[in-house]
């Protein structure tokens, strides 16, 4: 049980028996987290987790879910959270296998959660190791690439528009009734959690930064001779590209519909081209392939996994 008032499920993504994911399903449990389940949805599962949960007695506690087909972190995230909801949570921490957690963290979280009104959700406050900086890019909805400040904020909470899904502590009510509404598993990778706080906002529900539940997020960054002095990017595989463009243009033109946003979209995503010959000066050529596939397959509205990875 959760020891609150609040039925929470811990739910955690993993890809093909993620060993992280089993060792992070080690810590709550040796921890003892407080709270109703630990669910796990896997793609392509290789059998060791089903044995794993037998052998340690977490039966009944550790919930485990195989897909047959890659679900990819968009439909990892909408089957952990629907998941939750139908088994009457009232909130789902959402973990990816090699999140950086405490429970204390958890715990600090869980004593915030009445603090607001409608609250859709809870991020804990994300120290950018590769940047050196706190995350506030979910502050707004127009962003280019990761944004915060060096020092860390003296307020308690900080108001989002969106922010990352690792680490998330998700209200399921958003989830229910004749407006219900889910991460877009369509999407397959990435952004899905920038729809879905967009949504939340929309909807009226409010979304807070915990600063008090501070952690470092160890996303990869990579320096890029842009110019003079350089340029920090993300440092993602080159298929990456594809889904990086096709899926902002598919929030922005086909879910959103926003003439605004799909202006902003179309700007950002012409600018990250101009990145590419530096990022993969070895294979630029294909690089810059893949992200004209994503601009066309986001135009035409093509969803779901395309052929890489």
């Amino acid at each position: 049980m959760s020891g609150s008032e609040h039925k929470v499920a811990i739910a955690i993504s993993s890809f093909r028996t993620n060993s992280s994911a089993m060792a992070l399903v080690r810590k709550i449990t040796a921890e003892k987290w407080p709270c109703e389940y630990i669910l796990v949805v896997d793609s392509l599962g290789t059998g060791e987790f089903e044995a794993f949960i037998a052998s340690n007695g977490l039966t009944g506690r550790v919930l485990y879910f195989n897909s047959s087909v890659n679900l990819g972190s968009a439909g990892n995230l909408s089957k952990r959270l629907l998941w939750g909801c139908e088994l009457g949570m009232d909130h789902v921490l959402a973990l990816n296998h090699d999140a950086e957690i405490t429970l204390q963290i958890y715990k600090t979280m869980l004593d915030r959660v009445d603090a607001h009104p409608r609250t859709g959700a809870l991020y804990p406050l994300r120290h950018l190791a590769g940047k050196g900086v706190y995350d506030f890019t979910g502050q707004k909805v127009f962003t280019l690439t990761a944004a915060g400040t060096v020092e860390k904020p003296s307020d308690e909470f900080v108001e989002m528009a969106w922010s990352s899904s690792n680490g998330a502590l998700y209200a399921m009510e958003p989830l229910r009734g004749e407006q219900a509404i889910c991460p877009d598993a369509s999407l397959w990778m990435g952004w899905e959690d920038y729809l879905y706080g967009l949504q939340l906002k929309d909807r009226g529900y409010s979304q807070w930064v915990v600063t008090d539940a501070e952690t470092v997020d160890s996303y990869e960054y990579k320096a890029v001779g842009f110019s003079p002095a350089g340029k920090t990017i993300a440092d993602k595989p080159m298929w990456y590209g594809y889904y990086d463009a096709r899926n902002m243009i598919l929030i922005a033109m086909h879910r959103l519909k926003s003439p605004v946003l799909t202006v902003f979209v179309l700007f950002r995503v012409l600018l990250a081209m101009t990145l590419v010959p530096f990022k993969f000066k070895n294979d630029k050529w294909r690089a810059t392939s893949y992200c004209l596939a994503g601009i066309w397959d986001g135009l035409r509205n093509v969803s779901g996994k395309w052929k890489l990875p």
